[in-house]
């Protein structure tokens, strides 16, 4: 994280105010940026006189960066108070920069591990142990795999907020594409089948809630092993090829195994295997059918 960029869209605010002059200082106490371009360069003593001077230190990760000095030109009382509010300001727009940061950071290993266990052909399963070990996240729990696919491009920003709003640590996603997001969200192993549908259901809502909208969902097979992940993938893309879908409405691919099986089949063997009746029915006389059909009619 660069400090003197996050200075930088910070200083506006004491620039609101002209009485007040706020610099960043390095660890030795030297003026790196400040809302007077002047004084950049000139190193601040410690024991400048309190009535016109504060200095707060700046710690990144508990690692001391460097320091906060505020300095009034025309001496008043409230420089304790202001010169507060300026700090935690800063404060707060580090500690939003280092979150964004560190989002970012887990996404690009969730990116990396989604294209390890499902666009790749074959896994390295130590490689994707290693990338759930720096996500902390749990291998052996049950996942479903969520497609979410959007018509239009989805935004990246809302994908990466996300990360404020899913509160299950053990959930990973991934952008596959600007159209394509791919979901693995854990299941209870004590819950029903039922319970579990309900859960997804609900987190389906969530995500069209929190922006995800006119989008289509497809839900795959819960998995117990990692390496079987992408057989949870692929039911969900069987679903998007093979079910007529309504936007923001989650489809399982449970609900849909009969149809699974028979694309499955060969329809060339079928027609073999019932060949014997197929001819026997098209070859037989019209008035015969009729004849019993009429005899096959209950009274």
């Amino acid at each position: 994280m660069q400090l003197k960029e996050i200075f930088k869209k910070f200083v506006h605010i004491a620039r609101e105010n002209p009485n007040y002059l706020v610099a960043l200082l390095d660890t030795n106490h030297c003026v790196t940026e400040a809302s007077d371009e002047n004084v950049c360069g000139e190193i601040i003593s410690q024991d400048m006189d309190p009535a016109r001077n504060r200095q707060f230190e700046i710690k990144i990760n508990n690692q001391l960066e460097g320091y906060l000095w505020i300095h009034i030109h025309e001496q008043d009382n409230v420089i304790g108070m202001v010169s507060k509010l300026f700090y935690d300001s800063l404060r707060t727009r580090i500690a939003h920069e280092l979150e964004q940061e560190n989002s970012l950071e887990k996404l690009s290993l969730e990116d990396q591990l989604v294209n390890e266990l499902v666009i790749k052909k074959s896994a390295d399963s130590v490689y994707v142990r290693d990338l759930m070990n720096k996500l902390k996240l749990d291998d052996t729990i049950p996942r479903t795999a969520i497609y979410v696919l959007k018509n239009d491009v989805f935004d990246r920003q809302e994908v990466t907020n996300l990360k404020y709003r899913i509160s299950d640590q053990n959930t990973f996603y991934s952008l596959i594409n600007e159209h394509t997001l791919k979901i693995f969200k854990p299941q209870s192993k004590s819950k029903t089948n039922i319970d579990m549908r309900r859960d997804l259901m609900i987190f389906v809502s969530e995500l069209v809630e929190w922006g995800l909208t006119n989008c289509y969902y497809a839900i795959g097979t819960p998995q117990y092993q990692v390496r079987l992940y992408v057989n949870s993938y692929s039911s969900c893309q069987w679903v998007m090829k093979n079910v007529v879908m309504v936007k923001d409405k989650p489809y399982f691919f449970t609900d849909h195994i009969f149809g699974y099986f028979c694309s499955r089949l060969d329809a060339g063997k079928l027609d073999n295997l019932f060949d014997y009746y197929y001819q026997k029915v098209i070859n037989m006389d019209a008035e015969e059918m009729v004849e019993i059909a009429e005899v096959s009619t209950p009274m």
